[in-house]
């Protein structure tokens, strides 16, 4: 059985986001957040409830209070992803519109021989898939 992670496992470092290196919106944003807001577990069960209705709103609860905890609303953290999701939008299509591949393209060999450039795998945490 794999052990539970710790907080400071979840915790990314602070100039990095999801998608890689945070914009610098996201970056100021982020600092006037990261006010090391209380990371409580979100309630789990090994098998579904039997109350699944009930159990959802549990986890919508919590995942409230987590969002609240961290000096914000619902609406801020919402807005906050709508705005990253668009920006993400933009670098496709003008990926696209620049007639490059939107999914990163990279040759076995380059990986098995350890010769995989840094920006190739940024382009696989950002928009890659395996």
């Amino acid at each position: 059985m794999t052990p539970d992670p710790s907080a400071d496992d979840l915790r990314r470092r602070p100039d990095e986001g999801v998608f890689g290196p945070l914009s610098g919106v996201e970056s100021s944003a982020m600092q006037r957040l990261t006010a090391e807001p209380v990371i409580e577990q979100l309630p789990y069960w090994e098998s579904t409830p039997d109350d699944l209705s009930g159990a959802i709103v549990e986890v919508k609860r919590a995942i409230r209070s987590a969002i609240e905890s961290s000096g914000r609303s619902v609406e801020d953290a919402f807005a906050a992803i709508e705005d990253r999701i668009s920006q993400r939008v933009d670098e496709v299509n003008s990926l696209k519109a620049a007639g490059h591949h939107v999914w990163p393209e990279i040759d076995f060999e380059d990986i098995a021989m350890g010769t995989l450039a840094i920006a190739e795998h940024q382009q696989v945490k950002a928009r890659g898939c395996l």
